[in-house]
């Protein structure tokens, strides 16, 4: 039995594998379609939508040509995007957790703002 150190090329492979593996095992996975439902608390934007978006890999994208999408979902599932519908713009913020989600929405210039819900399609209520 040596004392030595492992050569450094043997500890970064290692360390690699781990990288790789270890989020598959540890982390939840929020892939899959929402169904979003949002509501205006505050300015004269319509007063409720509902859409689906996609989530893979930590990336949420739209789930239909009406609107853009671009965010991320963090492992924990932190959400953090932009939607944009017409000529509206909106930061969105909130949590993913256990198939269901919900969070906040501001529109750029200020003049709406409001909370969101999600459910995973394919989960239950």
């Amino acid at each position: 039995m040596s004392l030595c150190p492992p050569p450094i090329p043997a500890v970064a492979a290692l360390a690699a594998l781990l990288l790789v593996a270890v989020p598959a095992w540890s982390a939840p996975s929020h892939d899959g379609a929402w169904l979003v439902e949002a509501a205006t608390e505050q300015g004269p934007c319509e007063p409720s939508a509902e859409f689906i978006v996609l989530v893979a890999n930590g990336r949420l994208r739209p789930g239909a040509r009406d609107f853009e999408a671009d965010g991320t979902v963090s492992r924990t599932g932190g959400v953090r995007a932009t939607l944009s519908r017409q000529e509206f713009r909106a930061a969105v913020s909130g949590r993913l957790s256990g198939g269901k989600g919900g969070g906040t929405w501001t529109v750029e210039d200020g003049r709406c703002s409001g909370s969101w819900t999600a459910r995973k399609q394919g989960s239950r209520p």
